[in-house]
C-alpha cells in the first residue's frame, strides 16, 4: 500500500509540474540472500521503450544490472551506428530519475558488458539522481569512432540535463569514459 501512495503523490504533483504527461515507476525487490535491492531491468527497458515524450521514469532504490542486455535480442539495444548502447532514451524528451534523489541509492550498471550504458538524443532529456557504473565503449573492431566514446552516457545532437549523478568505473577507447557529447552544438547542463 505504501508503494501506491508514493506513486500517487509523484503523479499528482511533481510530474505534472515538470513534464505534465505521465509517470512510470520501475520497481525493485529486496534480495534477502544478498541483502541488496535489485532493480527490475525488464520493467526499465519496457518503460524506456513504451514511454511517451514528456514522461518521467522513476527508478526505485536498487541496482539495475543491464549486463545481460548485450544479447542482440535486447529490445533497447541501439544499433552499432549509434554506438551500441544498452539503453536508449530515444528521440523522446523524457526524464529518467532515481526515486529517492540520492545517486547512491539507484545504480545502473553494465559490469559484465563491453557496451556503453545509455544514449540520450533528444533535447530536454534529463538524467537525475542515479549512479552510472561499469559502462565501456571499447569496441576495438568498431567501424565508427562513435562506438569508442562515452562509456557511461553518449549524448548526440541534443541539449540535455544531467544533475545529481555519479559516474564511476566507466571507460572508453577514445574519449568520454563517463560522458561523451558527439555532434552536439546545443550544450549540456550538469
Amino acid at each position: 500500500m505504501k508503494k501506491h501512495i508514493r506513486n500517487a503523490v509523484f503523479a499528482g504533483f511533481a510530474v505534472v509540474a515538470m513534464f505534465g504527461n505521465c509517470a512510470i515507476t520501475v520497481p525493485s525487490t529486496y534480495d534477502e540472500a544478498t541483502g541488496k535491492w535489485i532493480g527490475n531491468v525488464d520493467e526499465l527497458t519496457n518503460a524506456l521503450h513504451t514511454a511517451a515524450a514528456g514522461c518521467v521514469i522513476y527508478l526505485e532504490k536498487g541496482e539495475y544490472d543491464i549486463s545481460f542486455l548485450s544479447d542482440n535480442a535486447a529490445p533497447m539495444r541501439v544499433s552499432a551506428k549509434d554506438g551500441g548502447s544498452l539503453l536508449s532514451m530515444g528521440k523522446k524528451n523524457m526524464r529518467l530519475a532515481g526515486l529517492t534523489g540520492k545517486p547512491e541509492d539507484v545504480v545502473i550498471t553494465a559490469k559484465n558488458s563491453n557496451h556503453r550504458i545509455l544514449t540520450m538524443s533528444a533535447s530536454g532529456t534529463e538524467l537525475h539522481g542515479v549512479t552510472i557504473s561499469g559502462g565501456r565503449a571499447l569496441a576495438s573492431n568498431a567501424s565508427t569512432y562513435k562506438c569508442q566514446t562515452g562509456g557511461g552516457v553518449y549524448i548526440t545532437d541534443a541539449s540535455v540535463i544531467i544533475s545529481n549523478c555519479v559516474f564511476t568505473g566507466n571507460s572508453a577507447a577514445v574519449r568520454g569514459g563517463a560522458v561523451a557529447a558527439i555532434d552536439n552544438r546545443k550544450g549540456i547542463v550538469y
